[in-house]
């Protein structure tokens, strides 16, 4: 290029040519010709220890998202070697929080242990940007752990390392995570302040895709307050933010949200149109987890409509999507006890429902319970369950559950 001809080969504006041109190769798409300028300046031995450093670390990235995870691995792991020569605090920091994100949905310990190193380096080298990147990534882990009270913890470190204006975009993105750790600790006004900050800052920096997730989110949680007007103005906004930019998975969430909003107002018709929507808006082969979920709330809606034929159409489809997925739903099983006592097996329903009451998921457990109670004719098991069931929904507190409890 014009540029290029400017620079003396083989000197260091050479080669951090090379690497901000790569870097915008792979932000455009161009990652194969990205790869090759890594490559050439990573495995040349004329190219100086710190520039080779900085294109192992960069390196590594663009072969991880070429699906090559063993040769991103030895870059990293030669990077690592050559910052702690140099004694680079900064550099450091950065490669434990590729290898930290590398592990993050595969090996939870080892994640842990990487981004741990990551945030220590980064504080020790002044680096806040890599530090609350760290943190923000091992809220993630807690959360995906079911240790939503250490996720919430480690969100609220990361967002107070971001108060400069400079680092308004990450701000965004740590209160939303923190949004969404209160809202699962069940302090959903708190959760719903994050958001709303979360909003205005994905707003401010034009981060459309933040702005119609938090949408989607502050209507999840006005929804669970059931402020049911509130929740399906921001569910209709977040649906106009998804479809302006094209993402139909986006979509077809918010006509599943809304689905579930329908069906608990008892509007099934409308409901059943929704989750209709949803279903047809993806590939049930590309989206297989969502397609299950998708399927699952239209299993419900026919159940509470009387369509018993139309929920165990939907349950079979969503068997068969789930097993390609290896995820397992808590609702399911309850579902498919539900199902059986709406055919007429009303003794299997039972003992069905009171083996789930034992799962070690409390929502599955909940569910169980309140399904149990509406179908035992056992006067003292009545009374029993609805006593536990009063003291359970107190503790969760959410409106949904409330609402259930009344109808009993």
């Amino acid at each position: 290029s014009t540029a290029l001809s400017y620079i003396k080969p083989g000197t260091r504006k050479f080669y951090e040519y090379i690497l901000k041109k790569a870097g915008v190769l792979r932000i455009m798409g161009n990652n194969d010709r990205a790869v090759e300028l890594y490559k050439g300046i990573a495995e040349s031995l004329d190219t100086p220890r710190s520039i080779r450093a900085w294109a192992l670390y960069r390196g590594a990235f663009a072969f991880y998202l070429a699906g090559n995870t063993q040769k991103a691995l030895s870059y990293l792991t030669e990077a690592e070697g050559i910052y702690k020569k140099s004694r680079n605090k900064k550099g450091l920091a950065k490669v434990y929080l590729n290898l930290g994100t590398f592990y993050q949905n595969r090996n939870a310990a080892k994640s842990l242990f990487y981004l741990d190193k990551s945030e220590k380096y980064a504080a020790a080298a002044h680096d806040i940007d890599t530090q609350a990147k760290a943190l923000g990534n091992m809220g993630m882990v807690y959360d995906n752990m079911g240790k939503a009270e250490t996720a919430k913890d480690t969100f609220e470190r990361a967002v107070k390392l971001l108060k400069s204006p400079l680092f308004k975009l990450d701000r965004s993105k740590g209160l939303f995570h923190l949004g969404i750790t209160y809202l699962k600790t069940n302090n959903v006004q708190q959760g719903l302040d994050y958001l709303k900050k979360s909003l205005a800052l994905a707003r401010q920096t034009g981060d459309r895709y933040g702005t119609a997730q938090c949408m989607m989110t502050i209507g999840t949680a006005y929804s669970e307050m059931g402020k049911w007007r509130l929740a399906s103005l921001y569910f209709h906004k977040a649906q106009r933010a998804f479809e302006e930019l094209g993402d139909s998975l986006g979509t077809a969430i918010i006509y599943n949200n809304l689905a579930e909003l329908y069906m608990h107002r008892g509007m099934l018709k409308k409901a059943m149109t929704y989750a209709k929507k949803a279903i047809n808006l993806i590939d049930e082969e590309r989206f297989a987890f969502y397609a299950g979920i998708f399927f699952e709330t239209a299993a419900q809606i026919c159940l509470n409509s009387g369509d018993i034929e139309g929920a165990s159409v939907f349950i079979e489809r969503e068997e068969r999507a789930i097993s390609r997925t290896g995820f397992r739903s808590n609702m399911l099983p309850v579902i498919k006890a539900k199902l059986l006592y709406k055919k007429g097996d009303r003794e299997k329903s039972v003992n069905m429902l009171q083996n789930l009451i034992e799962s070690s998921d409390p929502e599955t457990a909940l569910f169980s319970q309140f399904e149990l109670f509406k179908i035992t004719e056992d006067k003292i098991l009545k009374e029993a369950l609805f006593s536990k069931l009063t003291s359970l929904v107190r503790k969760t507190g959410k409106y949904i559950y409330r609402e259930m409890l009344t109808e009993l």
